[in-house]
């Protein structure tokens, strides 16, 4: 006798029809991608720098161009950060690593479906491993990337105090914010990829919108604009904590880590009523 095993069906009626058992399914189905999620993730680490001359040096290439660039708009007058309380250095690369920690983790489950399509569509496994190895990836390269920070912390004589314990907790609210919203945009990213395009071109021009390599403005236009910017109380309390500034984060941080929560929830719901409309696009 072979021995039996969990078998996923899926059927024309909503799943939404007996909620215990689609949670109950779901739940069981995140516990078991794990260990294969972790096998996907050291495989396309390896992968993608294997043929690379520059190898893991492309993980702090990008972060580095983009705030040099920043440098010389501001020493040209053509960009006035305004009263940043820090260093210009400092304070527009943390902003930009911040800022990356949230573009990763926002591109990475579309990313990752992309790149699992076909074995999406001819194996069967916990699709929820491709998401989270595409976390742990958008994880690993931040953290890893903060490391440019802490010589030019150093060479700056800037002291983070008790702040640089509740940072990973920024790190984590940027990359909770980026995933929910590029989980909640994948399954119809994959369906047309016109929204995929149109996203990566906004990005630029949201990051405009964000307090990267500024201070948000007293007045003007641009003022509500940047305070109504999701990422902008995450990404501003984040780099406080980092370089000693106040403990407590602002009602705005508390929201929008709040409704990431929820978007990061009702997101995963849509993957999974989406998964076998996606496997069948794939496939055809």
């Amino acid at each position: 006798m072979t021995p039996e095993r969990d078998v996923t069906r899926f059927q024309a009626a909503s799943q939404l029809r007996r909620p215990k058992q689609f949670f109950r399914t779901g739940r069981r189905s995140l516990r078991a991608s794990l260990p294969l999620a972790r096998r996907l993730f050291g495989r396309d680490i390896r992968a993608r720098y294997r043929l690379s001359v520059l190898g893991y040096a492309w993980i702090f290439l990008p972060v580095i161009a983009q705030t040099v660039i920043w440098l010389f708009l501001n020493a040209s007058n053509v960009l006035n950060s305004g009263p940043t309380g820090l260093p210009l250095p400092v304070f527009v690369l943390l902003g930009t690593l911040l800022w990356q920690v949230f573009v990763d983790a926002m591109f990475a489950p579309s990313n990752q479906l992309a790149a699992a399509g076909q074995m999406l569509s001819h194996l069967s496994f916990p699709p929820e491993s491709v998401l989270l190895a595409g976390l742990a990836d958008a994880a690993v390269n931040s953290f890893i990337r903060l490391l440019i920070a802490v010589p030019v912390l150093i060479w700056y004589d800037v002291t983070p105090g008790w702040g640089l314990v509740l940072a990973p907790l920024g790190l984590l609210s940027l990359l909770m914010l980026g995933f929910a919203i590029g989980l909640a945009m994948a399954p119809f990213g994959m369906l047309y990829q016109d929204l995929t395009r149109l996203l990566t071109v906004g990005t630029g021009f949201w990051l405009l919108l964000t307090p990267v390599a500024y201070v948000v403005p007293e007045v003007g236009p641009l003022r509500p604009v940047v305070r109504l910017n999701p990422v902008s109380p995450l990404l501003i309390t984040t780099r406080s904590w980092m370089t000693g500034g106040a403990l407590l984060p602002g009602w705005s941080m508390m929201a929008v880590v709040a409704v990431s929560g929820l978007v990061l929830l009702l997101g995963w719901v849509v993957f999974r009523l989406a998964v076998p409309h996606l496997i069948d696009r794939i496939g055809v």
